[in-house]
């Protein structure tokens, strides 16, 4: 990623074979949450760019509202999520990350408990994945890793 931006690089290559690639995206976001020069990138997202095809897209979209202050953005997107996911999988892990990071401990935590009753493979990040940093001291995220088997 070092030297790195959208357009050049691994991550552009990539995104220019396969745009719709749902992981990208995520892997994207969650990579320029630790780098703060490219906070601009993730304002440069057209909401409209993003269909309901991708429900890890559009979880992406959320967390990259969150992560730049567009609240209100994030949270019409996880409301396009939440109406999908009375239909169809979404990725109770990757919308909880958004509700995280916009501080909504609560909501959080349900869609971690809602992943794990899912089996969802994404949990095995969740002990180093810096989205999650806001709940680390919450109890029930430390209960949740208790009961993941994580090592203390």
């Amino acid at each position: 990623m070092k030297g790195e931006n959208v357009s050049s690089g691994l991550w552009g290559k990539v995104i220019d074979l396969e745009p719709d690639f749902a992981m990208v995206h995520t892997a994207l976001w969650a990579a320029y949450l630790q780098r703060p020069e490219f906070r601009k990138v993730l304002t440069e997202v057209p909401e409209e760019s993003v269909t309901d095809e991708s429900t890890v897209n559009l979880a992406a979209l959320a967390g990259s509202y969150a992560v730049v202050g567009k609240r209100h953005e994030a949270e019409r997107a996880l409301a396009r999520l939440d109406a999908l996911s009375r239909t169809r999988y979404v990725c109770a892990y990757e919308m909880g990350t958004a509700h995280a990071i916009l501080g909504n401990k609560d909501q959080a935590i349900a869609c971690l408990r809602k992943a794990f009753q899912a089996h969802s493979a994404c949990l095995a990040d969740l002990k180093t994945d810096r989205r999650w940093d806001g709940l680390r001291a919450d109890r029930r995220f430390r209960e949740l890793l208790d009961r993941l088997g994580f090592p203390k």
